[in-house]
């Protein structure tokens, strides 16, 4: 059975773990969280279109359809509507 002397390169990994938390926390200042929307809070919609639409008609639909629920009631709020266009695979 071989004995590995790890404590021996203690200040080397001291020193190397310093830095990789200081990169760390460098890059999380300049770069920033990319959070997700459980964080930012909202509602996504996935929709399933049957015939080829523009980014711009889904989005003014999505826009009229959030215009209709917001004056139902009084509910005061603004809304951006994001559209990402991609293909599934059924």
């Amino acid at each position: 059975m071989k004995i590995y002397p790890f404590m021996r390169y203690k200040y080397w990994l001291i020193g190397l773990l310093g830095a990789v938390t200081a990169f760390a926390l460098i890059a999380i200042f300049v770069v920033g969280l990319h959070l997700g929307i459980e964080f930012k809070g909202g509602v996504k919609a996935e929709v399933r279109l049957t015939e080829a639409s523009t980014s711009l008609e889904v989005r003014e639909a999505f826009a009229a359809a959030l215009r209709e629920i917001a004056s139902r009631g009084p509910i005061a709020w603004e809304y951006d509507v994001l559209v990402c266009a991609g293909s599934f695979n059924a």
